[in-house]
């Protein structure tokens, strides 16, 4: 479909915009680690995954972070500890049509899983909170200790 030469140029800059792109958040996505106020080591990783939805790639925004006590820390580094036993959070963001933009927010503290869910668009909260109840007896099901989803 592509006759004149300057749809090929087109083409051309938006993959190169792509790859800019894509090398831009492979910096981004390197672990950043501090200390919180409480003397927690936060642990940050950040990157943003492009997921094919029909003819259109949709960017999903993930974080992944890690939260670990003093303790975690030394048990860790003398292979003591149950990796389960730091806080993990994972957050991802992304705009699906027809569902719209929605953020997810879930949080494994101790082997027990809770999370949130947030959608710009009424219609689309409605359905993910009367789906709730199925996702958590289909991760009860797969043997996870599940905390409060909303």
């Amino acid at each position: 479909a592509m006759e004149d030469e300057g749809d090929l140029q087109q083409l051309l800059r938006l993959a190169a915009a792509a790859v800019s792109r894509l090398q831009s958040h492979a910096m981004s996505s390197l672990q950043q680690t501090g200390t919180l106020e409480n003397g927690n080591l936060q642990t940050t990783w950040q990157t943003e995954v492009p997921i094919r939805h029909g003819q259109e790639f949709i960017p999903l925004q993930v974080k992944l972070q890690r939260e670990e006590t003093p303790q975690q820390q030394a048990d860790r580094q003398h292979d003591v500890q149950d990796p389960l036993q730091a806080l993990w959070r994972i957050e991802l963001a992304f705009d699906l049509s027809p569902l719209g933009p929605l953020q997810v927010q879930a949080q494994l503290s101790q082997g027990r899983l809770s999370g949130q869910l947030w959608a710009e668009r009424e219609q689309t909260a409605r359905l993910i909170d009367t789906q709730l109840g199925a996702l958590r007896e289909r991760l009860l099901a797969r043997g996870l200790d599940v905390g409060d989803l909303e």
